[in-house]
């Protein structure tokens, strides 16, 4: 699952990129986020712990971008609540 924020921002990632970018560039950051998305339903805990917040944890996809999501034990689902590029504070 994921939340609005999470949607719009990875929506705007994908603006960006195809504006300064490529179609390829997207096309290979929009396959990369649904390939860790995929891992995170097999692999929910493959995400390393986030430094400051101990039920969050991030994924990096590509290089420079991260997912952000957490684990809902009683229900088994993985959420993810945020991506953002590494310069962005967060």
């Amino acid at each position: 699952m994921w939340t609005d924020q999470a949607k719009e921002n990875v929506r705007a990632i994908l603006s960006r990129m195809l504006d300064r970018q490529s179609d390829q560039v997207s096309e290979r950051f929009s396959a990369q986020v649904v390939k860790m998305t995929q891992q995170l339903a097999q692999h929910p805990y493959s995400g390393e712990v986030h430094p400051t917040l101990s039920s969050v944890r991030r994924l990096r996809v590509e290089s420079n971008y991260r997912l952000i999501y957490t684990v809902v034990e009683s229900q088994r689902e993985v959420v993810i609540l945020n991506c953002y590029h590494d310069s962005q504070k967060q």
